[in-house]
């Protein structure tokens, strides 16, 4: 796995919803991270090819975080690490935040709908 300098987010870029999300997370972290294509992040990262498209993946100093755990850091970026929203989704099973994820991520189509810029 390579090791990147910058926290790097990999999102479908084609989805409006997740282009959304990711201003989100550039704002909430200052613009210390990089957005980049998913399709990059499959070219790039052996280890990424086994995921289905609706999943985000962040790279972060070697480490890979996915779903469930993109919830989680989320919230430490939004609110930080001693919010009560980011420590109860410390303590909420993986299992669990990974299907709320994979939830949205199953309704992406319609979520987009809201988030599409200039029609």
């Amino acid at each position: 796995m390579k090791k990147t300098h910058q926290p790097t987010l990999f999102i479908d870029d084609q989805c409006a919803f997740c282009r959304h999300w990711a201003d989100k997370v550039l704002q909430h972290t200052n613009g210390r991270i990089t957005i980049r294509p998913l399709s990059e992040a499959k070219e790039d990262y052996p280890d990424t090819q086994h995921l289905p498209n609706d999943t985000a993946i962040l790279y972060d100093d070697g480490q890979m975080l996915t779903r469930g755990q993109l919830i989680h850091k989320y919230f430490e970026w939004r609110y930080g690490s001693q919010h009560l929203l980011t420590r109860l989704s410390a303590h909420i099973p993986l299992v669990l935040l990974n299907g709320i994820y994979r939830f949205i991520a199953w309704g992406r189509p319609l979520w987009s709908v809201f988030y599409r810029k200039g029609g």
